[in-house]
């Protein structure tokens, strides 16, 4: 990570004002080794990323800790009502999540409906972001895992937070009816 060139391209100033905080971020499921080079330093205790309770979840939990991160361990597939719990108190306490919105399973870069149903329950906003490094390896995988190569470029890129959506807003829509484009959700 040290020999990565890093660049944030934050148009609302999320990260420096804090505000909206705590918030929901939502990343692609094969950019999540992006995350220890790509935040800054004394923001990383503040987020809990969310992994897969699987073996291979474990490999991912271990590196990102290893960086500064928590993790919250869980899936749709596995672990969830308790994963669910974990997320909303760690929302209450005022920390932020990360959740790779394509995974654990796929298929990439359909997003799951997780991160808009935790917003419904929540409150809190959800702000799409992804992690860009042309140059790098990927990994023969269903997410097709890309590591960044070194001394290359990596860019953060987080968009606009959707707005805070009431009781009333979740009873008159379903979490599926929650739009990723309008949330600025980047497609590649």
């Amino acid at each position: 990570g040290q020999t990565l060139r890093v660049g944030i391209v934050d148009p609302e100033g999320i990260l420096l004002s804090r505000q909206p905080w705590p918030f929901i971020a939502t990343i692609w499921h094969n950019r999540i080794l992006f995350l220890g080079p790509c935040c800054p330093p004394d923001l990383r205790s503040q987020f809990n990323v969310l992994i897969s309770a699987s073996r291979d979840g474990r490999y991912i939990a271990d590196v990102i800790e290893k960086v500064g991160f928590r993790s919250v361990a869980g899936s749709s597939s596995r672990g969830g009502v308790q994963a669910l719990r974990q997320l909303m108190a760690v929302l209450e306490r005022g920390q932020s999540i990360i959740i790779p919105v394509d995974g654990p399973r796929g298929p990439r870069y359909h997003p799951h409906l997780g991160a808009a149903g935790l917003a419904d329950l929540s409150g809190r906003p959800v702000i799409a972001a992804t992690l860009n490094a042309p140059s790098r390896w990927e990994v023969k995988s269903w997410d097709r895992l890309q590591i960044p190569k070194p001394f290359s470029r990596v860019t953060l890129v987080i968009g606009k937070a959707s707005k805070k959506r009431t009781a009333a807003d979740s009873r008159r829509k379903k979490p599926g009816e929650f739009s990723f484009a309008r949330a600025g959700f980047p497609e590649e």
